[in-house]
Order: structure tokens, then C-alpha cells, then sequence
């Protein structure tokens, strides 16, 4: 089965990461029986708030100024917000939606990250991270992050970083994150180190990764995408939505990819098991390109299996 490098749903979706019993037994046995993470996009923008309505609202095709039938705002996003259409850097926002993970029992966040340079929104997607984490200090909960090492290859792409300047880059992220957020009390740790989710990798060899990480004391534990995991040398995998090709993945399928990505936690890899309500994007709707595929909630029954 394979799956494309890059699916994302078009709405701040909530996938949840479980790390329990199916993970290595030192991991058991630091974090508990079932510690409860929830995925984050940080990269919503309002006019409101911003300014201007961000990208993710609009995939240049839809109009949130304009009102549908129902009185809601034109978003890119086929389930819509309580609150309708938020910024991330709104400081009301950040704190409801932490304190709704607190009240739901959730652990910790997993923070979705594009590092640290100037370059489309990854700046503010950086600093909506640090406004976010205010509030999670606040809350008692925990966070880490999932870093999007495509971001290198998108900025050798447009210039701002030359080629062969990939690894030193990925140096300076990696003692940025060793400097201001690895050591921080509520940073999630197993086994006394940091975890540090990639989300592929989609850019940095394995014999990169090793290079990126031998300065840091303790180095972190990398986790990545399972079909990529091994080419990474990452110390262990986190599931996601397996939605590929275009088409609905039925629970058989879903179910198979489940059992796979669980029997290597029972075989003694590290796994981050994955629970997700639903996988339904708006990319062929904006007319990006195709959708990555979909996945039915069965009204509530798969984000209760």
C-alpha cells in the first residue's frame, strides 16, 4: 500500500496519538498505560485578527466575507468550527481550545512545526507555536512537536537557502529546539529524552538526521511516518490517516493498516498508535488537485475504534 508524502486535511482537524502498551516497554513504563496527545496546525488566519484571511480559510478559491445559506462563513474546510472560522495567534482561541483539550481528558499536544525561518507563513506558524505553548504551561499540559523537514526543500526551491546549506539548516533547528523547548518541563520525554515527530521525513537522509542530531545531549527520539521510518533511522513510527489515491478507504482497509502498524509495537518498535474521527479534505473542491482520499467517521465509530 502506498501512501503520498505530503496528506493534510483542509480544517483543524484533530487526530489523537496514544502512546500505551504497544509501544516498546521502557516507553510503557515512563509515560504510562495510555497518554493521550492531540495533533495541531497552528497556520489559520482572520481578517479580524490578522488582518487578512490566511490561506487555509481560502486555498485562493473560497470567500470567508461571503455568507452560504446556512449564515456561515465560505471556508475551505467541509466541517466548520464551533467558533467559526479563528486565528491561531488569537489568545482567546489558544486558550479555548487548550482548555477544551484539558476538560476532554487530553494529555498533551503535538504541535505542528516549520521551524524557524522567514519564509511564507512558517514565521508565524512559529510564533502562533510559542503563543500556543503559553497556554499549555498554563493548563499543566504537555507538548512536543512535529517538525515538517519539507520546509527545506520548499525554501531551497525559492531561493532562501542555497543548496548544501540543507544540513547545517537542519543543525540550527535542531540546537534551537535543544536551547528553548527540549529542556522545558513540560516538553513530552521518554526514557529521559525528548520525542520529536517528523512528519515524513520528506527531505533529510538518515545518515542527515544522525549528523543533525550527534551535538545534542540527551538526542531526541524520532518518530516518523511508518512506511519512512526505516530510511530515517527514527527510533520509532506514529501512525496517521491512511488515505491514498484518491479513493474511500473502507474500515477493512483502515483496520489492515492498524493491525500492521500495531503488530510492529508488539515486536518491540516504539509506535505511536493513531486515533482519527474522520479524513475528508477540500483540495479537489479548491482546485489544488486531487483529494488524498476519504475516510468515513460511520458516525462516531472509527474515532471510537
Amino acid at each position: 500500500m502506498g501512501y503520498r508524502k505530503m496528506q493534510r486535511p483542509a480544517v483543524a482537524a484533530v487526530w489523537c496519538w496514544v502512546l500505551s502498551a504497544l509501544c516498546a516497554g521502557s516507553l510503557h513504563a515512563q509515560v504510562g498505560a495510555k497518554t493521550t496527545l492531540v495533533h495541531y496546525m497552528p497556520w489559520f488566519a482572520s481578517e479580524s485578527v490578522s488582518g487578512d484571511w490566511g490561506w487555509h480559510w481560502t486555498m485562493d478559491h473560497f470567500d470567508p466575507d461571503r455568507l452560504t445559506d446556512n449564515g456561515r462563513r465560505e471556508v475551505a474546510a467541509h466541517d466548520y468550527p464551533l467558533i467559526g472560522p479563528y486565528d491561531s495567534s488569537d489568545p482567546d482561541a489558544l486558550e479555548y481550545h487548550v482548555l477544551l483539550m484539558k476538560l476532554a481528558g487530553i494529555d498533551g499536544v503535538i504541535v505542528d512545526w516549520y521551524g524557524i525561518k522567514d519564509y511564507k507563513d512558517y514565521a508565524a506558524i512559529h510564533r502562533n507555536t510559542e503563543r500556543l505553548i503559553t497556554y499549555i504551561r498554563r493548563s499543566g499540559l504537555k507538548f512536543a512537536v512535529c517538525y515538517e523537514d519539507q520546509t527545506v526543500r520548499h525554501m531551497i526551491e525559492g531561493g532562501v537557502l542555497q543548496p548544501g546549506a540543507d544540513v547545517p539548516h537542519g543543525i540550527e533547528v535542531m540546537d534551537w529546539l535543544q536551547q528553548n523547548w527540549f529542556a522545558d518541563d513540560v516538553y513530552l520525554q521518554v526514557d529521559g529524552r525528548p520525542v520529536l515527530l517528523v512528519f515524513g521525513p520528506q527531505h533529510f537522509t538518515k545518515a542527515q538526521w544522525a549528523e543533525m542530531t550527534a551535538g545534542l545531549v540527551p538526542r531526541p527520539r524520532l518518530y516518523a511516518l511508518p512506511h519512512l521510518s526505516r530510511e530515517a533511522g527514527a527510533d520509532g513510527v506514529f501512525g496517521w490517516p491512511p488515505v491514498f489515491g484518491g479513493d474511500e478507504i473502507l474500515p477493512a482497509s483502515w483496520r489492515q493498516y492498524l493491525s500492521a502498524l500495531y503488530a510492529r509495537g508488539l515486536q518491540g518498535e516504539s509506535v505511536i498508535a493513531p486515533v482519527f474521527p474522520k479524513f475528508h479534505d477540500i483540495y479537489a473542491e479548491a482546485g489544488l488537485h486531487d483529494s488524498y482520499g476519504y475516510l468515513d467517521d460511520q458516525g462516531g465509530a472509527s474515532f471510537q475504534e
